[in-house]
């Protein structure tokens, strides 16, 4: 017998990789939401301090583009934001 998708327990995580150290970092979720995308970057901008950038590949998740993530997006300048497209171009 399968079991119907809706069926299962959804789980979200979102996470990074430092490519110079290998450093993971990550933080589960009930959902995948703005606001959790939002606390997981804020976590991870506070690691790594406002010094170094960090440069984020994102796929095309609506949570990634709200508003409030635009306006965060402005205050951390040192963070850039890749969409993934856009991320296998430029060969990062």
């Amino acid at each position: 017998m399968a079991l119907s998708s809706s069926r299962l327990p959804r789980a979200s995580a979102a996470s990074g990789t430092g490519v110079a150290t290998g450093r993971v970092a990550g933080m589960p979720a009930a959902r995948h939401s703005s606001a959790d995308f939002l606390a997981f970057m804020t976590r991870l901008a506070a690691d790594y301090g406002p010094r170094r950038e960090l440069h984020v590949i994102l796929d095309n998740l609506s949570a990634h583009k709200t508003k409030a993530v635009e306006a965060w997006l402005a205050v951390h300048r040192h963070v850039r934001f890749y969409l993934m497209s856009l991320a296998l171009q430029l060969e990062l």
